[in-house]
């Protein structure tokens, strides 16, 4: 269990990571 628990933050951590890269490259373009 140990192991899906950590995928799935890693996979969470990834999308919010993307999403807030995502933002950013968006403000910066404004």
């Amino acid at each position: 269990q140990a192991d899906t628990f950590r995928g799935s933050q890693s996979f969470a951590l990834k999308c919010l990571s993307g999403s807030l890269a995502s933002q950013v490259a968006s403000a910066l373009e404004l």
